[in-house]
């Protein structure tokens, strides 16, 4: 009742309806399995390919590229924008285990191409070195 004496009714009502349109918003960017689980989950000649059809679906052709950049920012990514180049490039590194033994480097690079502030094209590499 505090609130609602010092704010009135109308500004309670104001808050209230920033909050449920953060939160649609928060909810409208799509899922995306953090880039260790996307390694761990995935293995052998299927790891690129199946993390590729998860991270097309959270990230669709069309999405902006504020929306493509916060997606993989929640999933580990780092991102970096080039926009002389029309892209943004988001990385995700880590150090694994490779064979159960050798200690290796793995990095997950995603490139987004950008037109107009929409992803209009999406490259999913792998890299991984074995010490």
């Amino acid at each position: 009742m505090h609130i609602v004496s010092r704010w009135g009714l109308a500004g309670c009502l104001a808050v209230l309806v920033c909050f449920a349109q953060a939160h649609a918003v928060i909810a409208a960017i799509p899922h995306l399995p953090r880039f260790d689980e996307i390694e761990s989950d995935f293995d052998g000649d299927d790891r690129l390919p199946n993390a590729n059809k998860v991270i097309r679906a959270a990230v669709p052709l069309g999405t902006t590229v504020l929306d493509a950049q916060a997606t993989l920012e929640r999933a580990g990514a780092r991102c970096r924008s080039e926009p002389q180049k029309s892209r943004v490039i988001c990385d995700y590194s880590d150090r694994i285990t490779v064979d159960d033994y050798y200690p290796g480097d793995v990095t997950w690079t995603t490139t987004l191409r950008i037109e107009a502030g929409l992803v209009t094209g999406l490259a999913i590499d792998r890299a991984l070195i074995k010490h």
